[in-house]
C-alpha cells in the first residue's frame, strides 16, 4: 500500500467515524450543548470533533460516549458497507472537498500549511504571554524595590 492509498483509507475512516458520532447525537435528539453537558465536557470539543478539528483520543471518546451509554467497538473494516455515500468525500477542517486520488498531494499540502499556521500562531501566543507575564514580574519587582529603598531610606 502506497502513501497516497493510506492517506485515503485514514480519512475515509476518520469521516466516517465523524459521520457516527453526528448521528449519533441526532439520534439522541441532543444538540452539541446537550452532549456537552451530559459528557462533563466543553461543547467546544463536541463541536471540533464533528468538524474534524479536533482528532479525540480513546479517553475523551469514553468521558463523551459513557455517560450516554455508548462505548468503543473495533471492528473489520468493511469498504463495501461503507456509510459514506460518495467515496471521494472527506472533510477537512470543516470545509467538505471532493476530491481526484491526484488531488489528494494538493489537500496534504493544504492540511500541513494550516497544521503549520496553528503551530505558529500558537507560538506566537505563547511568546507574548511569556513576555507579558515578565513584564508584569518586573513591574513587581521594580516597584517593591523602590519602595524598599524609600523605607530604607527613613530607617537610617
Amino acid at each position: 500500500m502506497n502513501k497516497e492509498e493510506k492517506f485515503v483509507i485514514e480519512e475515509k475512516l476518520n469521516q466516517e467515524f465523524i459521520f457516527e458520532f453526528i448521528k449519533l447525537r441526532h439520534n439522541l435528539g441532543l444538540t452539541q450543548q446537550q452532549m456537552a453537558n451530559k459528557s462533563n465536557v466543553l461543547r467546544d470539543k463536541i463541536a471540533k470533533i464533528e468538524a474534524g478539528i479536533y482528532p479525540p483520543n480513546i479517553k475523551s471518546l469514553f468521558k463523551i460516549l459513557g455517560p450516554l451509554g455508548y462505548t468503543i467497538k473495533i471492528e473489520k473494516i468493511d469498504n463495501k458497507n461503507s456509510q459514506i455515500s460518495v467515496e471521494n468525500t472527506w472533510l477537512y477542517y470543516g470545509v467538505v472537498n471532493t476530491l481526484e486520488k491526484n488531488n489528494i498531494k494538493m489537500i496534504e499540502e493544504i492540511k500541513n500549511v494550516i497544521i503549520s499556521s496553528r503551530n505558529k500562531v500558537a507560538y506566537e501566543v505563547n511568546k507574548t504571554m511569556l513576555l507579558a507575564y515578565w513584564n508584569v514580574g518586573r513591574t513587581i519587582v521594580e516597584n517593591e524595590q523602590n519602595s524598599n529603598i524609600k523605607n530604607y531610606k527613613y530607617m537610617i
